[in-house]
């Protein structure tokens, strides 16, 4: 995963973490807390979404030696790229602090 990409996500996870957290008023984490297990689902959520190569990248290839359907492995710097980093580490960082904000909860730890 490039540093670009990472960026991406970490700071996708961060917005999807707090926005969970702002959205369970009553039960959740702390800002800290929320933008902390954020980050790191970001950080999963944009690996998962390269990993599972969701996002092709269709038709963009310059050499016509490479097929045409080359799955993104998140070394381009292109609008589909940044775009499931942006998704995949939002949902990661959201999805990430909903479940620990549960758990909390249902621990009540």
């Amino acid at each position: 995963m490039e540093i670009v990409n990472l960026i991406i996500s970490l700071l996708s996870g961060l917005a999807g973490g707090n926005l969970t957290g702002s959205a369970f008023k009553e039960k959740a984490l702390s800002t800290l807390w929320n933008s902390v297990i954020g980050l790191l689902g970001g950080a999963g959520g944009g690996y998962l979404t390269t990993l599972l190569d969701l996002f092709h990248k269709a038709g963009a290839n310059i050499d016509p030696n490479v097929a045409a359907n080359t799955p993104v492995t998140g070394s381009e710097f292109d609008i589909g790229s940044i775009l499931a980093n942006v998704v995949g580490g939002g949902a990661g960082g959201a999805i990430l602090t909903a479940i620990v904000t549960w758990l909390k909860n249902t621990l009540k730890v």
